[in-house]
C-alpha cells in the first residue's frame, strides 16, 4: 500500500494465508492420488472412488473390508491377503483421511486470524486518505495505494471463505465414506454406535 501501519498489518497475514493455501493443496494432492490408486476419472466423487475400492477388495473374496472410526473421520481396514494395488489405494485413502482432518482442525483459526486482518485493515479506511497524504502519496500513486489497500481487503476476505469451504468439503467427503460403506454393506465399527448396558 506504501503505508508502513497498514502495510504491517496485512503483511501479518501472510503466514496464515500461506498455511490455508497449503492444507488446501495437501487436500487436493491426496483426492487427486486416491482417484489415480482407484483407477476413476478426476472428476468422480470421494463416494464412487470409495465405492469402487470396496467392490474391488470384495471381490478378491479372501479379503474383509471394515470402516472404522468414532467420529468425523473414518478409516477403512483391510483384512486377508489384499493385492498390493489395492493395499496403495488404501494407504491413499489413509493420506485423504489425514490431510482432511489437518484442514478442518486448522480451518476456523486460520479464517479467524485472516478475518481478524481484514478488520484491522479495514479500521485503516477511514484514514487512509489522511495516512497516506502524511506518507507523501499523491496522483497515481495515491491511486494505486487505494487500489492495493481494496485488494488487499478482498484477498484476505476471499481466503476465509475459501478455507471455510475446503472444511466443508472435507467433512461432506467423510460423510459420503461413511455413507457408501453403509450403502456397500461394509461392516461399519464406530465408539459411537456402541452402547452402554
Amino acid at each position: 500500500v506504501g503505508v508502513r501501519s497498514i502495510d504491517d498489518c496485512f503483511k501479518g497475514a501472510t503466514p496464515p494465508l500461506q498455511e490455508a493455501a497449503k492444507l488446501r493443496e495437501n487436500v487436493q494432492v491426496a483426492m487427486t492420488t486416491f482417484k489415480e490408486s482407484c483407477g476413476v476419472p478426476q472428476i468422480s466423487t470421494l463416494m464412487q472412488c470409495v465405492r469402487t475400492l470396496i467392490s474391488r477388495f470384495t471381490a478378491t473374496g479372501d479379503v474383509t473390508i471394515v470402516l472404522k472410526g468414532d467420529g468425523q473421520f473414518p478409516l477403512l481396514e483391510a483384512s486377508g491377503n489384499a493385492p498390493e494395488v489395492l493395499k496403495k489405494a488404501l494407504s491413499a485413502f489413509d493420506v485423504v483421511v489425514s490431510t482432511g482432518s489437518s484442514l478442518v482442525d486448522k480451518a476456523d483459526s486460520l479464517r479467524q486470524e485472516m478475518l481478524d486482518r481484514r478488520k484491522a485493515g479495514l479500521e485503516f479506511h477511514e484514514k487512509l486518505q489522511e495516512l497516506s497524504s502524511k506518507e507523501g502519496l499523491k496522483g497515481r500513486k495515491l491511486t494505486r495505494a487505494l487500489e492495493n489497500f481494496a485488494w488487499n481487503i478482498r484477498v484476505l476476505q476471499g481466503q476465509a471463505d475459501l478455507i471455510q469451504a475446503a472444511k466443508n468439503e472435507c467433512l461432506d467427503n467423510m460423510k459420503q465414506v461413511q455413507e457408501t460403506a453403509v450403502a456397500t454393506g461394509v461392516i461399519v465399527e464406530t465408539k459411537a454406535e456402541t452402547k452402554p448396558t
